[in-house]
């Protein structure tokens, strides 16, 4: 085989901007944090150390549920946790589109 380019091409090296850095290391901690802590939960504590935080948490889960049921207290945050949404919408597709360019 012939090389048809004595000297290949380089092309510039991109540059990131904080924001996208800074989801980076964010999602690497919470993505780390989601996958590793309960692996090494269970092989800590084994099966009934996995069901009793389940337990925990699932019943902790649902008693605050019941406070939001029960105190109305969701019609005072709901506008707040929409906001945040969409402020969450908007910065996922800002980092989406920093990945782009």
């Amino acid at each position: 085989m012939a090389r048809t380019e004595a000297h290949p091409q380089v092309s510039a090296p991109q540059r990131l901007t904080f924001m996208t850095m800074t989801a980076m290391v964010v999602g690497s901690m919470v993505g780390a944090g989601v996958f590793l802590l309960p692996r090494r939960f269970a092989q800590e504590t084994g099966v009934a150390g996995a069901l009793i935080a389940w337990v925990i948490a699932g019943t902790g889960m649902l008693m605050l549920a019941f406070v939001f049921q029960t105190s109305r207290a969701w019609d005072h945050w709901q506008p707040s946790v929409a906001d945040h949404m969409a402020d969450l919408a908007m910065l996922r597709e800002i980092v989406t589109v920093a990945r782009h360019d």
